[in-house]
């Protein structure tokens, strides 16, 4: 499906097609901004995308389409990557707003450079925090979760030096894998468009453990159980989580260690 919206953007949408809908050869699963020569993909067929050919609708005729053309909810299979700065409302406090919204403005940016270079998705950002998914049929998919990891954090050190901040600037990262609902649960269209589910809120709950118990990368018990390799640089923890009656499982580990793995 392709959707206009209101301020004549048009973002394409796939409804759970098995063989996937494709953009610049980029398999999509998330509503996906279009642009005048993108090229879509579906099965054999490829078509080219342009803005001045699409019919220009009104505001009356926005409104008869109805609700079918705006809800798009799909169950999926996702690992998710939760990535913020440590030390952020302290760092706000002592720099100020200027350089701080700069840094996020590059932060944000980089960030989701180095997501989409690894076939991640970016769900959204939430003040010095990203979220981001990645579909579990990419065999690979965890290799490049932790790569991705990994990079943000080289990332966020790099801009703190050039921005001059008073102590060396780290992220914490939690991984975490889970069935998710995914999909436009709003009623404005992919503006709205998220993910919700135990396995979301648990990735979270477990990047907030990264800065209160001083550790750098947190696996969940899924994730942990689906990675075919490293396991060695991990080390077994359990942790007890807002909203968990019972102990959650974890695997933490330090980017040093994790960027060493990586390159073996």
């Amino acid at each position: 499906m392709i959707q206009q919206e209101s301020n004549q953007h048009y973002h394409i949408i796939d409804l759970g097609s098995a063989n996937g809908t494709f953009v610049n050869g980029s398999r999509i699963v998330t509503p996906t901004p279009m642009h005048t020569g993108d090229i879509i993909a579906l099965g054999k067929t490829e078509l080219i995308f342009n803005h001045q050919s699409a019919p220009k609708l009104n505001h009356t005729s926005l409104q008869n389409l109805g609700d079918e053309t705006i809800a798009f909810v799909n169950k999926k299979l996702v690992t998710i990557l939760v990535c913020d700065i440590h030390r952020y409302t302290e760092l706000s406090e002592a720099v100020g707003n200027e350089p701080i919204s700069k840094l996020l403005l590059d932060w944000n940016k980089k960030a989701t450079q180095i997501i989409r270079k690894y076939d991640g998705q970016v769900d959204k950002f939430i003040g010095d925090a990203v979220l981001a998914f990645w579909l579990q049929d990419d065999k690979d998919h965890l290799e490049k979760v932790l790569s991705a990891a990994m990079d943000i954090n080289q990332i966020t050190a790099i801009l703190g030096e050039k921005l001059h901040f008073p102590w060396p600037l780290t992220t914490g990262a939690a991984i975490n894998s889970g069935m998710i609902m995914l999909g436009n649960l709003g009623a404005d269209g992919s503006r709205d468009f998220t993910m919700v589910g135990d396995a979301v809120n648990v990735a979270f709950r477990l990047e907030s453990q990264t800065e209160a118990h001083t550790k750098e990368v947190i696996l969940g018990q899924s994730t942990y159980e689906q990675l075919r390799q490293h396991h060695d640089i991990f080390t077994p923890q359990t942790f007890v989580l807002k909203g968990k009656n019972d102990k959650v499982q974890g695997y933490t580990t330090t980017f040093i260690k994790l960027a060493t793995a990586l390159k073996m």
